[in-house]
């Protein structure tokens, strides 16, 4: 979702669903866990880093399947610990 909605075109969305077809192997999706663990990150890093809570979820999901996360916008999330960060340039 992050990825598609920074697009700003229907080609670059397009090169995002290539690339997500080629390169991704299973796309996660929030439960319960990563709600929890948002909130944890919202209260640690939204007052030092203005973390969004869209952001939160995605980190937290990503932690909670221990998945690299792959995002066009890497300062979103450099301050997470533990968060394997890869920024995708279409």
């Amino acid at each position: 979702m992050e990825l598609l909605q920074g697009c700003r075109s229907k080609s670059e969305s397009l090169n995002i669903q290539a690339f997500v077809a080629e390169n991704i192997s299973r796309i996660l999706h929030p439960k319960t866990s990563a709600s929890e663990r948002a909130i944890h990150l919202i209260d640690e890093y939204t007052l030092s880093y203005g973390l969004r809570v869209v952001y939160a979820l995605i980190a937290s999901s990503a932690l909670l399947f221990r998945a690299d996360l792959v995002t066009g916008n890497k300062r979103h999330f450099d301050f997470i610990p533990g968060l394997e960060v890869h920024v995708f340039e279409s």
